[in-house]
């Protein structure tokens, strides 16, 4: 197939590429997620990887990005919007994943500035629980994500290959939630880090743990001198951290600067 060619360079690059994933992936096992694709449309560039070579081929050489597919799974009734995001949960075998035992799990749409995120995590036939687990644990998923776009630059960063498709998407977005505290905090710590990466318009640029408490407390509505108390610093640190974050946003304002925080929902 032609499309299947210009998709080829993306499909040896994820084989490529298997073993830092499993690594960045290792953390998910502890959720019961087996497998894991990251995807992204840049309007007419699209980009993905998996950690499951075998769909990852059949989702190629079947053409699965491009929108006349991709619609039947998000426009179904138990797709549904909250913000920017759009989920769906499988519940059919339009893309062929139970050929290769990979099923029960969701998939979500972050709408940015200028392109759509994808994230797709699921399990095998016999774990019917999981999506209904990842919808009620996606604070722990939230995390990950940043923890991903943090530690894959490598592979995901701009020297990663793309290939020139259709816009897919114009946007993205009951029961059991995890109570094991051990497991929570094993996740937490394997995904640990002091940094955390943001987009301001088409820019990514970092901020620190404490610059995020400071922005945090600031979104809650209290002053440099409040929030100084709380963190036991001086008022005039808390306002060194929050005008280095503005400034390494390039945004106007602190307010606009929250204002990505939350929608990049890191509090």
């Amino acid at each position: 197939m032609e499309i299947f060619n210009k998709a080829k360079a993306l499909l040896d690059y994820d084989c490529a590429i298997q073993p830092r994933l499993a690594e960045l992936t290792e953390p998910l096992k502890l959720l019961g997620i087996s497998n894991m694709a990251y995807g992204r449309d840049d309007q007419d560039l699209y980009f993905r990887i998996g950690n499951y070579p075998a769909y990852t081929e059949h989702f190629m050489r079947h053409e699965f990005y491009k929108t006349t597919y991709a619609d039947r799974g998000i426009t179904k009734q138990q797709a549904f919007e909250e913000g920017k995001r759009r989920i769906f949960v499988w519940d059919n075998d339009l893309s062929g994943r139970k050929s290769v035992n990979m099923w029960n799990g969701i998939s979500i749409y972050l709408s940015h500035a200028d392109h759509v995120e994808s994230w797709t995590l699921g399990g095998t036939l016999q774990d019917t629980e999981l999506p209904n687990f990842l919808l009620n644990n996606m604070d722990l998923l939230n995390r990950y994500f940043n923890y991903f776009r943090l530690h894959a630059q490598d592979i995901i960063g701009p020297s990663a290959p793309a290939m020139k498709v259709t816009r897919m998407f114009k946007y993205a977005n009951s029961s059991s939630s995890l109570d094991d505290q051990k497991t929570i905090d094993e996740f937490n710590r394997m995904i640990a880090t002091n940094k955390y990466l943001l987009t301001a318009g088409a820019e990514n640029f970092t901020v620190t743990k404490r610059e995020i408490e400071c922005l945090m407390y600031k979104n809650q509505g209290l002053t440099a001198k409040e929030i100084a108390r709380v963190i036991d610093i001086s008022y005039r640190t808390v306002e060194t951290y929050l005008e280095n974050a503005r400034l390494k946003s390039g945004l106007n304002s602190i307010q606009e600067l929250i204002s990505v925080c939350r929608n990049e929902e890191i509090f």
